[in-house]
């Protein structure tokens, strides 16, 4: 098995995703929004050449790293600042 299957196999699918955010439970409310990150770690492992047990290592070591925490944070920014109404001042 490659690294990149192998960080398939690990992922839930998209169509899991899917229902995750649609699903009609009733103790979460169908406006909460929901960020998939797996696309912004796929990107990032595009650009890398090794296995994944080491492209995880610096992000992932049974929870974030500081630089997982960076990644993650980086990631969902922009998605956030679109949810805020007003915006903070550095994205008006």
């Amino acid at each position: 098995m490659t690294g990149r299957e192998y960080l398939e196999s690990i992922m839930p699918t998209r169509e899991m995703v899917d229902h995750f955010v649609t699903s009609a439970r009733a103790d979460v409310p169908k406006d909460v929004p929901v960020i998939d990150l797996r696309d912004a770690f796929r990107e990032e492992y595009a650009t890398y050449r090794g296995d994944v047990q080491a492209f995880l290592k610096p992000y992932y070591i049974g929870h974030h790293t500081p630089r997982g925490n960076f990644f993650f944070a980086w990631a969902i920014k922009d998605r956030i600042v679109e949810w805020l109404d007003p915006k903070p001042l550095p994205y008006r």
